[in-house]
């Protein structure tokens, strides 16, 4: 496991294999995951995480997650979730996916509600 700090007082923590990578991405975590053809990136992803699997992405988001599975990919995507399967790529901000394989912006895909201030309400 790797820690390394960064700008804005945050720290980046980088588990799993070795060729797991973060640049660019202040508070990024990756959890575990990752082999040497397939390593799990965050790249300019401020405060976003991939918690395991293998040849996942995210990139230019802010706040986004992918739990695990393979091949997964987040561009430019703020506050975004992808839970598992494989193969999935997030279409909006806001956006969740709980798994499958193959999903985008028009399959399987949930946007979830904002408010002006960009949070998503909880419950009442």
């Amino acid at each position: 496991m790797k820690l390394e700090p960064v700008t804005a007082g945050a720290i980046n923590v980088i588990a799993g294999s070795p060729v797991n990578v973060i640049n660019d991405s202040p508070g990024g975590t990756i959890s575990g995951g990752g082999y040497s053809n397939s390593p799990n990136s965050l790249l300019s992803a401020d405060y976003s995480a991939i918690g395991g699997g293998a040849d996942n992405l995210i990139s230019n988001a802010v706040g986004a997650v992918i739990a695990g599975g393979e091949g997964h990919r987040n561009f430019n995507q703020w506050r975004s979730f992808i839970g598992s399967g494989s193969g999935n790529q997030m279409g909006g901000t806001n956006r969740f996916t709980a798994g499958g394989s193959g999903d985008n912006a028009g399959n399987a895909i949930i946007e979830a509600p904002s408010t002006s201030s960009g949070r998503i309400p909880g419950p009442v």
